[in-house]
Order: C-alpha cells, then structure tokens, then sequence
C-alpha cells in the first residue's frame, strides 16, 4: 500500500501542493486559494473528461444498439445455452462484457483524485483557524451554515444532482442511477470533512454542472473562450500587483496571456480551419520516451548527484537509514507523475491532443536537460536539509538569455519533429541510456562511500554519558572549534548580553584574527597543528597526500598531551581520514586518547529523522529542470512549496540542534576528578555553521518561528558604541546562532566555576574561519569579502579573571602554541622534528588561500587544487590597505 500510494497518489497530491501554495503566496487567503485549485485542476484535466465522456458515450450507443437482442436473448433462451448465444452476439459486434468498464472511466479517474484532494486538505495545517468570508471561521472544521446542519456537502450534492439530470438526459436508467448513487455517497464521505474540503468539492461539482450545460450548447466553441476570458479579466481587476515579487508577476501574467491568447486563437484562428497536425505522428513510443528520460533525469540522475555531493551527510545516524532510500523514494514520485500518469492522461486524449504533447514533451526533455546542465547550476553551498546556505539568485541577464536559449531549443526541436523525426527515438534512447548509466555510476558511489560512513558510526557509538573529565588539582586545557563563528559579531554579542561580560571574564578577545582559507578542509589544519599546516606550507610537501597531512594536523596537541600523560578527550575531529564522518581510527594507538562523535547525541531517534527529505529530493530535482524565473518559486526558501513545514520543526532546526545541543549539555557530559591528571580535550562545533532564526529575545529554538523571512533586519551595538545593521537572512540568522552559542558557553562557565575548575582550566575559542557576509563594504576587495578570514580568537589563561580586548595581530595557528606553552617543554610536532615557536607577526606578511572547494573527495591529492584567490595581509586585517590578491605558485 505504500508503494501504491507513492506512485498514484503522492503525484497527484504533490500537484494539489504547488497550485494551492503558488496561489495562497499570491493571494494570502487559504479560501481563494482553494477556488484557484479547483478552477486550475478543472481546467487541465477538461481535455482527459471530454475523451472519458466520448467513451462513456459511445459505450451507451452500443448498450442501446444491442438492447433489444440481448433482452430478446435473455428471455428466450436460457443457462449455457444462453450463455453461448450472449457470446457469439457479441462476437458479431467485436464487443466484450468487460466494456462495460468503459463507462466508468470516468468514476475511475475521479477515485485517486478524491484521495489525493482528501489527503491534502484534510491535513493542512494552515487551514486551522483560516477564516474565508463573513460565515466560515475555520475551514478546517465543518461549516455548520444551515442550522447546525452542513451546507457546503448539501450544496454540493444539490448541484451533484443538477449536474447528473442535464449530463444523463436520454440515458438508461441505471446510468443515471449510478450517478446519483455516487452523489450520495460523496455526502456521506464529506458531510463531516473540513469545510475547505466539501467547499473544493462544490466548486468541482459546479463547475461539471457548467461543462455539461455547455455540451448542450451548439455555440460552446465561442461560449467557452468567453467565458475564461472574462475570468482573466476579472482576475487582472481584483489583482493587486503590489504583493507580487517579479517571479511572481512574471508567473501570473504570463499564465493570464497565455490563456489569453489560446482563447483569442479559439475565437478568430479558426478562419482558415483546423491547425494542421496530421503531418505529426501519433507515435506512443516518443512520448513514453520522453517521460522515461524526465523519470530518470528527476528520480534518479539528479537526486543521486545531490546525495553523491557528500553521502555521509545524508545518514540518519539513529537508525542509519541508508540515503540511497530517499533516492528510491524520490524515483517512484517521478515514475508515477511522469511514467504513470502522464501516459494515463495521454493514452485518453483525442488524437491531436496527442500530437500536440508528442512535439511538447520532446521539447520538455530537451529544456529539462538544457536548464539542469546549462542554467540552474552553481546554486551555492546547500546542507543535508536541501536549503542552501544563501538564496539563490539569477541575474536579470541569466533570466533572459535561459528563457532565448529555451526558446532557440524549441525551435530546432520542431525542425528536428518534423524533418528528422526517424532519428528523435535514437536520440531519446540515447539520452534515458546515458542518464541510467550516470544515475548508477553515482549510486554505485554512495553506496560504497555510505557503507563506509554507517560501519563508522557503528565503531563510533558509545554508551557513555560523561566523556569530559577534568581534574580538580591539576590544570586543564580546551581547545574548542566553532565551525565558522563570526569574530566580528563578538563585541556586539557582549553588549547584547551583558551577562557574558562576566560569564567570559579572564578572556582575551583577538579581534585582529586570521584564518588561512574560506572552508574548513583548508583552514582547520593550521588552527590544530600550526604554521606547518597552513596551505602554502601544506603545498610545499608536494610528495605527502593532504589527507595524511591533515590527520597530522588533528594528532599534534593530543599526541603531545598523551605523551605527557595528560587525559585526551577528542570530540569530531573535522575531516579527520578525509571523511565527512570523521575516521575516529586515526588515534588508535595511543593509550590515553580517546576519540568520540557528539554530533546528534541529544537528539532522539524521531527529532533525527528526516521526514521532509524524500519529497523535497523529487521537488529539488523538478526545480533543476525549470526555467530560472522558476526554480526560486520551486525552491521556496527550501520549504519547496510544502505549507505545512513552517508549522512543524523542519530540517533547518534539526541540523542546527545536532550540533547546539552539545554545547548546551557540556555541564551534563563533564564530570570532575581530583587524581593526578590532568585533561586536554579538543571539540569541533558547529552550531554557528547552521543559520538560524532563534526566538528573541532569548536566542532560544522555536519551532513556530517562521524561516523563510528574506527581509529581516536587525541593528546591534557594540560594546564600543559601534552600530552595525544587520540586514537579510543571511546576516541576521548568523547572528542569533553565535549569540545563542556563547550564551551556552556562558552557562558552562558559570557550572565550572561551580565546581572549582575555571580557574585551573585554560580555554581556546577559535574557529576555522568566518562566513561572506559582507557587514563591512570597507572590507571588500574586488568584490571578496575579506571578514570571511576574520575568525574568532578567544583565549582565557589559568587564573585570569578579567575580560579583556588585544588588538595584536593574530592567526588561528597560534591556537597550538596557546594551548601547550609553559606546559609541555620542548615543544616540537612528533611528526616533523620542527619546534612550536611563538611568532613575532609584526611586519610579517601571511597569505590566505580563498578556495571554495571543501569537499575532500575532490580536493584530495597532494597540493590545494589551485582555483581559489590568493591573499596577502599583514599586521592589520581589519584595514583594507593592508590588503593584497597577489599569485602564490605551488612551489
């Protein structure tokens, strides 16, 4: 069941979900919305009802043209004998009892249709409490109009009835009694629903009531285009363009001149009669190929490519689903619209109607392949939820010249339609081939890379609560990473909550920090292991393998730490083994370290689940295929057109709180000795990697938040007097996940001063780098933001007690000598032989490498891949003029 309703109804449900959310984002009422539903689905399927009444139709004929012999028949004869004239009958008229079916194409077409309009409506969240009118409060309950009895279900049987007198005029008896039963039986089934419901199935019944009247009317060809057309006037009346963005507008208007011109057409083009469609083929295996290729190219290549982009991401890692089953998942969504019911749909229209979508959807496969590869590409950095880090957009150029290019493609399909048409089943072929092979190449990866991922976690899990131990007597030392964190939120984060003031107190704030490279994989080395590990002298050790390098880098305090019989805790060691879930093996071997994966740790099984994802695959990938003017009302702020997922906690909040619950239960996993050991333990976080609008002013998490808001604004103070105005998602939702951040780390503080381990604890707040968030156009450089590389630096020393501000010139790779200085003599890397020395960074020029490839699969040879920028800064990286792009060979 199931599988079933994945394939049948979930595509028809999904097509109730985008022409009811496009319409309530344009209208902002949930009842108009729902006439916009039932006009627009009447609309589309008035073509697939016209063929289903023709056959019903034709079925009656011949019921009633072998009436009289088989009623003859019956009461002559009787048993087998019966029987067997019955049989040779209709072997005369080529007709077989099971036609009978035919005259309930219909009734069948309506069924899944009921089920998908009932699944939706009765579940949508944002019809509770909807008002439409001066009489319905709540269209998610029954109306109660007449009475306290239902009016909308009595209405709409009423014109249910109508409908079924003018449509079965001249019909036998038991036709008419069928319909009328079925009128019946829909009362029943929605004499309780929700008022939106029985409200969408009046409209329906209406409009069959006008469509079987306009049957009757010998003038229909001119009455009908009338019709719509006063419509469309009537809508660009009432339309208020004020509330519609210029995706929006570009939508309606063009759907209104659209159907503008077809009724004109309808009206005045028949001059010179028909178009001829004759000269096209009726082909059925050019349009099967055609929705073969989309339900490969939407269900499997495109899903498996997003999966394949980093498929450890993608594990649920509670009850280790594999991701390969959102893929399947999302494939029998677009087998079902494109391979099921679009052959349906095209199998009952008349034969120029088919034609006509032989040519359309030829030119559909080759815009879908056109938009994916061409177009809609290089969206941005998108998370396990499928919501990009920053909107993505499209220049005005972009917009224009994708829809000329379409536009071109279409014309040279039609050359090739009509001129060529021997060769297009080739090409169709050719491409459901190539895409196949593609889509298993990908899985084929995901799988071996998965497997991989899940055996991992499964080494990985652990059963212990307390994994922090830090001695009472001896000193302790952390080094915590915040993926990420913004170092020049820091002062306004200070005078935002004044309590951090003194939760901080013994800190040194570094606000003159740099970080070595835009994305972790390039700048977490240098932070962890030191000067060595920063890219250029990464670069230099051009016959070792980064990968090898990097695990260096992670192993160089806790190694030395060990050595000196200090207890190791190492919590997420970023990309350790080069792999998004890090390879905990890489410690193996040393006695006293021990290696653990946090992220998730709070989260139960359900929270961790990813309900939302397998829907939006399929919806993603419909979305790759659009025109660009499409794919932002597709995408919806990665709410992808689903209504209901504002209400709930959605994606967006599960991945931030994967990680922010850690933090926000350090005091629960730290537990305290008083033997003689001391512990150094290094964490990588990333709460402030995942953008977030919290709950002010509190910064808490708040389901009932609305994520989607483009427009925020913000104006913070710092605790100089600067005023910053923060403005759109980006900026503000970076803000409200650092503020919340160290509001938890506050808390901590104040538990370890509790138990009288602040003061022998040294602390290292760093982050491997920032984010482009462009707070300061005194900071752009040929349009590179360059507080991307301002990263935080917070140090806190054995028995400080006073918050202070160092504007010295620092870098992240100073955060190995911080933490070991004075403690460990000779300071030198185990496996280098080099010394840990302090650096006199006055006057000394760093460079910083701007790449933006942080996917370790692909940048993992032996040398940085060399795409990114190169900079060059000394002694003030807050002031431009110290600022330079220069060209740094691998050498």
């Amino acid at each position: 069941m199931s599988l079933f309703r994945t394939i049948v109804i979930e595509p028809l449900k999904l097509i109730f979900e985008f022409i009811y959310a496009i319409s309530y984002k344009l209208t902002g009422s949930a009842g108009i919305s729902i006439a916009a539903l039932s006009f627009v689905l009447n609309i589309l399927l008035l073509p697939l009802y016209k063929k289903a009444d023709a056959i019903q139709e034709e079925e009656n004929a011949i019921q009633r043209q072998m009436k009289p012999d088989i009623d003859f028949i019956k009461k002559t004869f009787s048993g087998n004998e019966q029987f067997m004239i019955l049989q040779t009958y209709y072997r005369q008229f080529s007709y077989k009892p099971i036609y009978v079916l035919r005259s309930s194409v219909s009734l069948l077409l309506q069924i899944p249709f009921f089920i998908a309009a009932y699944s939706f409506l009765s579940n949508l969240q944002i019809l509770n409490g909807a008002s439409f009118g001066p009489f319905i409060s709540d269209l998610s309950k029954p109306d109660g109009l007449l009475f306290g009895l239902n009016l909308f279900p009595i209405a709409m049987t009423l014109i249910n009835i109508i409908s079924c007198i003018v449509y079965t005029k001249g019909q036998p008896l038991k036709s008419q009694m069928q319909l009328y039963a079925m009128a019946l039986v829909f009362l029943v089934l929605l004499y309780n629903a929700p008022s939106a419901l029985s409200f969408y199935y009046l409209l329906n019944n209406l409009f069959s009531l006008v469509k079987n009247v306009l049957a009757k009317i010998r003038n229909r060809k001119t009455v009908i285009p009338v019709i719509i057309l006063s419509l469309c006037g009537i809508v660009l009346l009432r339309l208020d363009p004020h509330i519609l963005g210029i995706r929006g507008k570009l939508l309606v208007y063009g759907s209104l001149a659209i159907a503008i011109c077809l009724c004109l057409y309808a009206l005045f083009g028949r001059k010179n009669g028909k178009l001829d469609l004759q000269s096209l083929t009726t082909d059925r295996t050019l349009f099967l190929l055609s929705t073969v290729y989309l339900f490969i190219l939407t269900g499997l290549l495109i899903p498996n490519s997003v999966i394949a982009s980093s498929p450890e991401e993608f594990i649920n890692k509670f009850t280790l689903i594999h991701p390969l089953r959102y893929v399947f998942r999302a494939a029998l969504l677009s087998f079902g619209l494109f391979v099921l019911w679009f052959n349906i749909f095209y199998a009952l229209l008349e034969d120029d109607l088919k034609r006509m979508l032989n040519v359309l959807m030829w030119i559909l496969a080759g815009a879908a392949t056109l938009c994916y590869m061409v177009f809609n590409i290089g969206l941005g950095t998108m998370s396990n939820a499928l919501v990009f880090d920053a909107y993505p957009s499209f220049s005005g150029k972009t917009l224009l010249l994708n829809l000329l290019a379409i536009a071109v493609l279409a014309l040279i399909c039609i050359y090739l339609w009509i001129r060529k048409t021997k060769y297009i089943k080739s090409i169709l072929s050719i491409m459901c081939i190539a895409s196949l092979v593609l889509s298993c190449f990908s899985a084929f990866n995901i799988n071996r890379r998965v497997n991989d991922g899940i055996a991992r976690i499964q080494s990985n899990q652990d059963n212990e609560e307390k994994i922090l131990p830090f001695s009472k007597t001896e000193k302790n030392v952390v080094v915590l990473m915040l993926d990420r964190a913004i170092n020049y939120y820091f002062p306004y984060i200070l005078n935002d909550r004044p309590e951090l003031q003194e939760q901080f107190a013994g800190f040194t704030y570094y606000p003159n920090t740099i970080s070595f490279g835009a994305v972790t994989n390039v700048g977490a080395p240098g932070l962890f292991g030191g000067y060595e590990y920063i890219p250029e002298e990464m670069n230099k050790r051009d016959s070792e393998l980064l990968v090898d390098k990097h695990n260096e880098s992670l192993k160089v305090m806790p190694v030395l730490f060990n050595d000196k019989d200090y207890r190791v805790v190492v919590c997420d060691p970023p990309y350790a083994g080069y792999t998004w879930i890090p390879d905990l093996s890489i410690f193996d071997g040393y006695d006293n370290i021990k290696a653990y994966m946090t992220e998730g740790k709070f989260l139960s099984s359900d929270e961790s689940g990813f309900a939302e994802l397998q829907r939006n695959l399929f919806v993603y990938s419909l979305a790759r295929i659009c025109p660009s003017f499409a794919f932002g009302i597709i995408y919806d702020d990665g709410h992808y057109l689903n209504l209901n997922i504002a209400k709930k906690e959605n994606e967006q909040i599960r991945g931030f709180r994967n990680w922010f619950d850690i933090i926000t239960h350090l005091d629960y996993i730290s537990y305290f000795t008083e033997d003689d050991k001391g512990t150094f333990m290094m964490m990588q976080n990333s709460a402030t990697h995942e953008p977030l609008y919290l709950s002010e002013p509190d910064y808490t998490i708040d389901s009932d938040v609305d994520q989607s808001v483009e427009d925020a604004e913000k104006t913070i103070v710092s605790i100089n007097g600067d005023t910053l105005h923060l403005k759109g998602r980006e900026q503000v939702c970076h803000y409200h996940v650092n503020v919340a951040t160290m509001i938890e780390l506050g808390k901590w503080f104040d538990f370890l001063r509790e138990n009288g381990v602040y003061d022998n604890k040294r602390i290292i707040i760093v982050s491997d780098h920032a984010r482009n968030l462009y707070l300061n156009e005194d900071m752009i450089l040929d349009k590179e933001d360059l507080l991307l590389y301002n990263c935080l630096l917070l140090y806190k020393d054995f028995n400080s007690d006073e918050l202070m501000i160092d504007v010295r010139f620092m870098t992240n790779a100073d955060t190995p000598y911080l933490a070991m200085k004075d403690l460990i003599e000779d300071l030198v890397n185990p496996f280098t032989g080099k010394e840990i020395v302090p650096i006199d960074k006055t006057g000394v020029t760093f460079n910083i490498f701007g790449t933006r490839v942080f996917d370790t699969t692909e940048n993992n040879g032996t040398t940085f891949i060399e795409n990114g920028r190169w900079f060059s800064v000394h002694d003030n990286c807050l002031d431009i003029n110290n600022w330079t792009e220069i060209e740094v060979s691998g050498e």
